[in-house]
This record gives structure tokens, sequence and C-alpha cells, in this order.
């Protein structure tokens, strides 16, 4: 075992003395208490939405997790019979994990007709190596590097809509059509792609100090690469955040129309990326 060795003895940075591997390290970010956010939306034939409270700050202990709006009224209807989607709204129905669920206006009032609660997660396989070094002043660190094998991040929604929009026209609604441009957010395959690099170039050396009461070598590198991981993870939620806002701004929540450009950068992995 590697607390077995002589604390005293000096070791060298280049031999490496361990190696070990890390799979399927998994951090779900659960609704109550995870990478969690909502997007109220109302939509009125021309008629202006009202605008939404300031968003709460931000709780980094608790990966950015923000209150819904407005309370969802708890006999949900989830057994709708929608019409099929139409072939340009299959993939991102599919790749979103869309859920669509209904209330009774007459039974529950909002002031949000149309909200959008999603929730990210990822999963990442990775090696790493260590090694033991003594520092200048005496004290010992762990030298951590790991390498990624696979990153992957993952979005889940549900959308809450009124049920009086459960017609043949369903998906030609303006107000549907405003919630899955959230969806389009969230599920922007740049966001995974940002996730990775930064995992990739920011976590590529770890330093982590030790004493005489740290935990195993292994334990110790995978605590610190899952804290890392998650201090980054909560970054990559809060720029989604963003974009769910900056949408809500530009289309007063579903009541005006989309810019044209609104996901031009989107679509371009150049300067313009607002990520």
């Amino acid at each position: 075992m590697p607390h077995a060795q002589n604390p005293n003895r000096p070791i060298r940075f280049g031999a490496p003395i361990g190696l070990a591997l890390l799979v399927s390290m998994v951090f779900n970010a659960p609704i109550s208490a995870g990478a969690q956010f909502s997007s109220g939306a109302q939509f009125s034939s021309g008629t202006q939405a009202t605008t939404p409270e300031s968003d709460p700050t931000s709780q980094p202990a608790t990966f950015s997790s923000l209150p819904p709006s407005e309370p969802w009224p708890d006999d949900l209807i989830r057994d709708a019979q929608l019409p099929p989607a139409p072939s340009d709204l299959q993939e991102l129905l599919t790749s979103g994990k869309v859920e669509f669920v209904f209330y009774d206006e007459s039974q529950f009032r909002r002031k949000f007709q149309g909200e959008t609660r999603f929730e990210m997660n990822y999963d990442s396989k990775s090696e790493f190596r260590w090694r033991q070094i003594r520092t200048r002043d005496g004290s010992r660190e762990l030298v951590v590097r790991p390498q990624f094998r696979m990153v992957q991040v993952t979005a889940t929604h549900t959308v809450l809509l009124p049920k009086r929009l459960i017609t043949d026209s369903f998906y030609d609604h303006p107000l549907v059509r405003h919630e899955l441009d959230h969806i389009r957010i969230s599920t922007d395959a740049r966001f995974a792609k940002t996730f990775t690099s930064w995992v990739s170039t920011e976590i590529r050396e770890l330093h982590i100090p030790l004493n005489a009461d740290s935990p195993s070598f292994n334990s110790l590198a995978e605590q610190e690469i899952r804290l890392k991981m998650s201090a980054h993870f909560r970054e990559l939620v809060d720029l989604v955040r963003v974009r769910y806002a900056e949408l809500d701004e530009q289309t007063k929540h579903g009541a005006l129309p989309l810019p044209q450009d609104f996901f031009k950068s989107a679509e371009s992995d150049g300067p313009a990326s607002p990520l």
C-alpha cells in the first residue's frame, strides 16, 4: 500500500508509483438539488407576456439549483394523445428526452402559461496516474494526471402547458414552439464539447496536499477529480441558464417572434459562439 512507504524518503517525480482506472464516474444532478432550471413563458395573441421576477443567485453547493417560476399543479395530465411530431422536431424531442405535461387552466391559474424544466447530467470515464512527491518545504503532495476516455452530457426536459393546446395543430402553436426553442438551447451539442474541453485542459494535472489522515491515494485522486469536474459542470449549467434567460428576454417569454439570428451563432464553432 502507498501509505506503508517511508515518508522520509524523497520520491522522484519522474517515476510513476500507481496506476488506477476510474470507470463510470457519474455525477447526477437531480432536480431537487442538481443542475436544474425553469423558464416560464406566456402567449396570448399579441399580448406581451409579463416579465418574471429576477432569478435568484446561483448556489454553488447545489449546482445552480433554481426554483421554478411558479408552482406546478399536483394533478398533471401525463398521458395526453398528441399528434405525431413533424420530422424536423423528432430528433430534438428524442435527444432532449422531452415529456409534455398539461394542466387545466380552469382549475389552476398561472402567470406563465408554459414552462420548461430541464435537468442536466454528466457521465465520464477516465484513467489516472498518481505520483507522491515531497515539496521544497518538506510537505508531501499527491500529483494526479487524469486522462479522460469518455465525457458525456445529457439533458432531460419536462414541458408544462395548458391542456387546451392538445389539438391536431399542437406543434404549430407559438407557445409550444417557444418551449421547444428552450430545449434547442440545452441540447446544443456545443455545450457538451465545451465541458469536454474544460475537463481535458483544466484537469490535466492536480496537486493534492497529503497528511497523516489522508485516505488511500486512489480514493483521494477520485475525489479530487470529481470535485473539479463538478465545479466545471456548475459553470456549464450557468451558461445554459444565461441562454435560457436571453431567449425569454428577446421574445418576452414567447409573446414576440424569435429573432432570426438567435441561433445563428449556435450553428458555428467560430468566434461568434457565445460559449
